[in-house]
């Protein structure tokens, strides 16, 4: 369908030129749409599932700190899995409200380099290893992106 309408050929009339655009409006209102809701939803689960987990979070770093000489290794493994369940919940659930934000930002995109973010990287991993030897073979790459992904934070974080 797009492309009769970026590529118009001889062939296709005014009348279906007429309608196809009329048809790629009419989804691109029902995107639209769909993404609003998509980043309402993310937005309301967000933020309706951080009170509780604060709670579950809080309860369960009291238990540990209050019975700490009583528990068993096993007991404690099964809280410190907890914590560590609560704690990455809290990012997926920070995440989710990014991504609700994002849905609302607009994109500033940009040519991004890759192959140099790579190999700073790959420089800052041999600095704290030096003794490990790695070969990297890092390709030049550059994309066309938004740097802060539409959420306003930086590409590198």
């Amino acid at each position: 369908m797009s492309e009769a309408i970026s590529n118009p050929k001889p062939e296709v009339g005014a009348a279906d030129a007429a309608r196809l655009q009329a048809e790629l409006a009419s989804t691109r209102r029902q995107l639209a749409d769909a993404r609003r809701e998509l980043d309402a939803f993310a937005y309301s689960v967000s933020h309706d599932l951080r009170g509780p987990l604060r709670a579950l979070n809080g309860f369960s770093k009291l238990l540990n700190d209050e019975a700490r000489g009583v528990l068993t290794a096993d007991t404690a493994d099964y809280l410190a899995r907890i914590v560590g369940a609560t704690h990455r919940l809290e990012l997926l659930l920070e995440d989710l409200l990014i991504l609700s934000r994002a849905g609302r930002a607009t994109l500033q995109v940009q040519t991004i380099d890759l192959g140099a973010m790579a190999r700073e990287v790959a420089a800052s991993l041999a600095a704290a290893e030096p003794a490990r030897r790695i070969d990297w073979q890092i390709a030049d790459l550059r994309v066309q992106a938004d740097p802060g992904g539409g959420g306003g934070g930086g590409a590198a974080q």
